[in-house]
């Protein structure tokens, strides 16, 4: 009774599969005859191609589209070659104070500020140009110490003592030789700048009280800057010292910079996943300001190699599969690996050869046919419908064949129906067998 009705359900199952099998066939077959007569010039036009592989014998989930379908449905294809690849790595940069020529002005001793100079954030300075006007007890008593010592009735030791306290409490040499010529202290003397450049910090103020350590000013100089950008982590093995950048900027889109890769940071930046970079840039008639952003182009050679585009690429995640075109309509996929992407070109590393003739456009369409071809195989396999894959060809051959009766090349027609022939002298030699 078991055995009664497992035979029942098979039977079945073989009905279901059958009626879905001859609706699929029967509707591509309706579709095409419709399409047939508005489609003659399309067809008539489609080059002719070798056969390199027997749809029989194909692999799990080969496909054969005809070419007046390949026409409706857009396939274009791609001959695998050998192409050099440049990546294009592109960044914001920020434009930042070169940290090497920052000066910090303070002072060694405690005083009073008697006349300001540098009396507002943002003014240019010149190395030697006085700052400020100091009047300090301290540096009053140091000054006569310096005209005792070389007054002729001490030593030569403790003159040279004297002259360095002046010299360490930031006193320039000719400040000094004034002192000695002049033979009389100075109750208030100039400070003067350490170095040429822009005033960026201020924290005093005229008449205000200073003491010893105390910052007073920032001066910076923007003849060189630095830019600083980030760079991802997965970008990171192409970066190195001494690789050639290009700078532009949206305020100046007409000038390009150049320069080099100075510095590439040891940490880490958690949030962004990104290293930063600084490339050292100069900037002689300072339109770069500190604060402002750019774009940081990387040019990276890849060098030489097989290379097939984005497009031809499905990418499930697990693994990548092209479809590689066979001739004559067939259609295989193809497990490939590949590199990383390049401008829009992915470096091959194994599943194809030079030559090879991949779809670059409806690949998608072909992949749902071969999934569709590959489960029917599988399930007609389960029911001991081996030979379904055979009448599933034989059926493509006869869409084929159904497109001999247009106009088209009396060569191609030819070879379609060698074609045929052969394979319906392979299926009665397998039948006779």
């Amino acid at each position: 009774m078991k055995t009664w009705k497992n035979k029942k359900i098979l039977k079945a199952i073989f009905l279901i599969f059958t009626i879905l099998v001859l609706g699929v066939f029967g509707l591509n077959l309706l579709t095409e005859k419709g399409s047939s007569a508005d489609q003659k010039n399309v067809v008539a036009k489609v080059g002719e191609e070798k056969t390199y592989l027997d749809p029989m014998k194909g692999p799990m989930g080969a496909v054969m589209i005809n070419p007046m379908k390949q026409q409706l449905i857009g396939v274009k294809k791609y001959t695998v070659q050998e192409k050099k690849l440049v990546k294009t790595i592109r960044t914001v940069g920020r434009v930042e104070y070169d940290e090497r020529i920052l000066r910090e002005v303070n002072l060694k001793i405690e005083g009073w500020i008697e006349r300001l100079y540098a009396n507002y954030t943002g003014k240019y300075v010149r190395k030697g140009e006085p700052l400020f006007k100091l009047y300090s007890p301290e540096l009053l008593n140091a000054q006569e110490e310096y005209l005792l010592a070389t007054s002729g009735r001490t030593s030569s030791s403790l003159k040279s003592s004297a002259k360095t306290k002046l010299l360490l409490w930031d006193i320039s040499e000719s400040q000094i030789n004034q002192l000695e010529k002049s033979k009389k202290p100075t109750t208030r003397i100039d400070i003067l700048s350490p170095t040429s450049g822009y005033i960026i910090s201020k924290s005093i103020i005229e008449g205000g009280h200073v003491k010893p350590g105390q910052t007073l000013l920032q001066i910076a100089d923007i003849k060189n800057v630095w830019i600083l950008g980030d760079i991802y982590e997965y970008e990171l093995p192409l970066i190195k010292l001494g690789q050639n950048v290009t700078i532009t900027s949206q305020s100046f889109p007409d000038r390009y910079y150049s320069g080099t890769i100075a510095y590439i940071y040891p940490n880490l930046n958690l949030q962004t996943r990104s290293v930063k970079i600084r490339i050292e840039l100069e900037n002689p008639e300072e339109i770069l300001k500190p604060g402002m952003f750019t774009n940081i182009q990387i040019e990276v050679d890849m060098g030489i190699h097989l290379a097939i585009p984005e497009s031809a690429v499905l990418n499930s995640g697990v693994r990548k599969v092209v479809f590689v075109s066979k001739g004559n309509g067939i259609f295989i996929p193809n497990e490939v690996e590949l590199g990383s992407l390049v401008n829009g070109y992915y470096p091959v590393r194994k599943g194809l050869a030079k030559g090879d003739v991949v779809v670059r456009s409806a690949n998608f369409f072909l992949d749902s046919e071969s999934q569709l071809t590959a489960t029917m195989e599988g399930m007609m396999g389960l029911i001991g419908m081996g030979d379904w894959k055979m009448e599933h060809s034989r059926i493509g051959e006869m869409d084929m064949g159904g497109m001999q009766g247009m106009k088209m090349d009396t060569r191609s027609d030819s070879k379609t129906d060698g074609a045929m022939n052969m394979q319906e002298g392979d299926k009665t030699k397998g039948e006779t067998e």
